[in-house]
C-alpha cells in the first residue's frame, strides 16, 4: 500500500517555495506533442521486470489517472493506493475493506 499524503504534501510544498502553481498533470501535459516513435524506440531497448503500456497515449492517461487524484480537491483525503482495485482510496475506507 502507498500512502499519498506525505508526497502530495511535498510537492505542494515545493511548488510553494519554487513559486511555481502546481495543476494536474492532465493540464501539464495538455499540449505534450505525440513521442510514440521514440517511445516504442525506448521500450525496445530497455528490460523490465514488468512491461509498461506500448503505447505513448496510454502511459500518460495511466500516469495522470495515478495522480491527478491526488492533487484534485476532495471531500476525504485519498491517502491510499489499493493495488486490488487500482484505485486510491481513504485509510479508512481500504481498512474497512479488508
Amino acid at each position: 500500500m502507498l500512502t499519498s499524503r506525505p508526497e502530495a504534501s511535498a510537492a505542494r510544498r515545493s511548488g510553494s517555495h519554487r513559486n511555481h502553481e502546481i495543476v494536474p498533470l492532465s493540464v501539464a501535459l495538455e499540449n505534450m506533442p505525440n513521442r510514440q516513435t521514440s517511445y516504442a524506440a525506448m521500450l525496445d531497448r530497455m528490460a523490465y521486470q514488468r512491461l509498461p503500456p506500448s503505447s505513448w497515449t496510454k502511459l500518460l492517461a495511466e500516469v495522470r489517472a495515478f495522480i491527478d487524484p491526488l492533487f484534485a480537491t476532495q471531500p476525504h483525503a485519498l491517502d491510499s493506493w489499493d493495488p486490488a482495485t487500482q484505485t486510491w482510496t481513504s485509510l479508512g475506507e481500504w481498512r474497512r475493506r479488508r
